[in-house]
């Protein structure tokens, strides 16, 4: 003889929905964007709740790593995500034809357990998501970072040259008196 008894709902976990900040329900195979303080997090979503994503070994979701032995996880998506943002984005579908879903799937488990080599530039956790859903290891999270950076260090070159050009010709002469003058003034007031 069996007997059941009523649980009371607050014994009962609620159960959170698994949809994006945009309303979307993630399917087999599709990648998911993480929004971290200062970078994106990517994911395979694998079914039923989990996800599998790279990363630094040793290394907790926030943290960020240059380089070293990484770590191939399958994990619930609500321990990866935690209390970030996040949503369904296969934005590469348009340059590049994903891959089946089952095949995505099987070779993201496959690499579980594995350690390759994690690199911030040439192999990170995007560039892992990529290659998962369209074959291709490509991170634009990194072009944009390196676009960034050269074209900070051309503008940085180009009034290095605009000034030294300035000087040469001696139109700078004033101007030189000037920051002479102010360094003067800044050394006899105890600054080196």
């Amino acid at each position: 003889m069996s007997y059941s008894f009523p649980v009371p709902s607050t014994l009962v976990a609620p159960i959170r929905k698994f949809k994006d900040k945009d309303g979307k329900e993630p399917k087999r195979g599709d990648l998911i964007q993480i929004f971290r303080r200062l970078y994106q997090h990517w994911a395979v979503y694998v079914g039923g709740g989990d996800v599998v994503h790279f990363k630094p070994a040793g290394r907790d979701g926030g943290d960020i790593a240059c380089h070293g032995k990484g770590q191939v996880l399958k994990e619930n998506w609500e321990d990866v995500v935690e209390n970030d943002k996040w949503r369904v984005k296969n934005r590469l579908d348009k340059k590049y034809r994903p891959r089946p879903a089952n095949e995505i799937v099987e070779d993201a488990c496959s690499m579980l357990d594995e350690e390759p080599e994690y690199n911030l530039v040439k192999y990170n956790c995007e560039h892992f998501a990529n290659e998962m859903r369209y074959g291709k290891p490509k991170s634009r999270q990194v072009k944009a970072a390196t676009a960034g950076i050269t074209a900070a260090l051309l503008a940085i070159v180009q009034i290095t040259l605009t000034i030294l050009g300035y000087f040469k010709q001696g139109k700078g002469r004033r101007s030189r008196a000037l920051v002479d003058s102010i360094v003067h003034d800044q050394s006899l007031a105890g600054f080196p």
